[in-house]
C-alpha cells in the first residue's frame, strides 16, 4: 500500500472489518504500518452460537488518506470451520 501523495505511510488510515456467516459484523480495528505491511489487532472471532457450524468469512480492509481519498476495497474470504462447545461434566 502506498500514497502518492505522501510517502508517509502513518499517514494512512487503514481499517478492517468482517461479517460472520450468521450475518453479524465486527467492530472496525485499525490497522498501523510496521515493517513495510500493515497489521491491527490480533484477528480473533468471538464465539457466537449462530457461527458453530462454521461457514465464510468475507473481511473488507478500507484505507484512506487525510486528503479524503480513498482506497478501492479490499475483499477477501476465508471458511470457518465447525466448533461445538461440550459441557465439562465435572
Amino acid at each position: 500500500m502506498s500514497d502518492p501523495d505522501d510517502p508517509d505511510l502513518n499517514t494512512l488510515v487503514v481499517t478492517n472489518t468482517y461479517t460472520l456467516p450468521n450475518g453479524s459484523t465486527s467492530a472496525t480495528d485499525q490497522m498501523f504500518p510496521g515493517d513495510g505491511i500493515f497489521a491491527g489487532s490480533q484477528f480473533s472471532i468471538p464465539y457466537q452460537k449462530g457461527n458453530d457450524n462454521g461457514g465464510a468469512v468475507t473481511v473488507h480492509i478500507d484505507a484512506s488518506d487525510p486528503h479524503g481519498n480513498k482506497a478501492k476495497t479490499y475483499t477477501f474470504t476465508f471458511q470457518l470451520g465447525p466448533c461445538s462447545l461440550v459441557q465439562n461434566p465435572g
